[in-house]
């Protein structure tokens, strides 16, 4: 049994709706058409009749799925991102039940999303990656639907490992002011996250043993990562001490794009982001000869497939290697050309 009514302080219709066994419905329809209101207020009553005397499962609306996540959520540390992104969302699955979420319809809606955008590929997939997130905990989770769409994903190209040679990086670091010119040094010489080594606190340090350490609610893969601190490193925290009693560089943050980019360019180089840092500490490790498994443990990757993006560049650091072979030609090079001659 349902009933509509219109409150003076509304112009839409509201509904109320009752069915035996089942919570009371009462919600605003959205409208001050009547007609549609009571079409709305039947749909309801109907659904609450089918789970009734069916059995069918309730039917529930995208917003109640993005209300029960965002409230499992809240540890997460991209939960900004990902409210971000559900807003930019909104307009395409505002009112629409789960069950209408068809693996077409997402696709889709992503294909439009990223025209009206202007989104590359990798963009696209972070949401299609959010979607079928929360779809995926309806179903398995929750039990909301019975089953939830799979949802190809977007081809990507493979983006090439940005860094800087170390003259280069003198003069990024020239190129910045004071207050940022110590924490990106830092970042070179351990290959710690921006908010790591920004964020750095004394007490994550100890100079006796030449270590500092990243806890892991504050790590990208949750675990504790030890960082071994070289010589610069050092150098760095000593022209530190006694400035900041708290934070290493004190209370800063880092710096926000547009002011990034004029610093960059003023260092006479493009498209390195903040990030490229730590891309940089990783070359200059690799073409210097640490191995990729050394590597993954300095930086605190969690899986091996994370650091082979550096492999290209440990072939630069095997060239001294490689001219073992013309020391041994060097020593009986006739015989060997000999017997190549004869092969031939």
């Amino acid at each position: 049994m349902y009933k509509i009514r219109q409150r003076k302080d509304s112009p839409h219709w509201q509904i109320d709706v009752k069915i035996e066994g089942f919570p009371r419905v009462r919600r605003s329809s959205g409208t001050s058409i009547k007609a549609k209101a009571e079409e709305l207020a039947r749909s309801i009553e109907n659904d609450l009749w089918r789970q009734s005397q069916l059995g069918e499962k309730p039917k529930y609306t995208w917003e109640e799925a993005v209300v029960k996540w965002r409230k499992e959520s809240e540890h997460k540390k991209s939960l900004e991102t990902d409210i971000y992104r559900l807003r930019v969302l909104t307009p395409y699955l505002s009112g629409r039940c789960l069950t209408d979420l068809t693996r077409q319809y997402i696709e889709d809606m992503i294909t439009d999303l990223g025209e009206e955008r202007m989104l590359t590929s990798a963009s696209q997939n972070r949401y299609i990656s959010l979607v079928s997130m929360i779809l995926r905990k309806a179903a398995i989770e929750w039990d909301w639907i019975e089953n939830y769409p799979i949802i190809r994903k977007r081809k990507e190209a493979k983006r090439r490992v940005r860094w800087i040679k170390p003259e280069e990086a003198i003069k990024l670091l020239d190129a910045l002011p004071d207050r940022h010119r110590q924490p990106i040094k830092l970042g070179f010489a351990t290959g710690l996250r921006k908010s790591n080594f920004y964020h750095l606190k004394w007490s994550q340090i100890d100079m006796q043993r030449q270590c500092a350490w990243v806890y892991g609610d504050e790590a990208k893969g949750k675990k504790d990562i030890a960082i071994p601190l070289n010589q610069t490193a050092m150098d760095i925290l000593r022209s530190q001490i006694g400035k900041h009693n708290e934070f290493v560089f004190g209370i800063i943050n880092p710096p926000t794009n547009p002011f990034w980019k004029k610093c960059i360019a003023k260092a006479g180089i493009v498209d390195f982001r903040i990030h490229d840092v730590r891309h940089t500490w990783a070359s200059w490790h690799v073409m210097n000869g640490t191995s990729l498994n050394e590597l993954m443990e300095l930086g605190g990757w969690s899986s091996y497939d994370m650091v082979l993006k550096y492999e290209p560049l440990s072939a630069t650091h095997l060239s001294e290697s490689a001219k073992n072979v013309d020391t041994n030609l060097a020593q009986s090079g006739k015989e060997f050309f000999k017997k190549v001659l004869e092969v031939a």
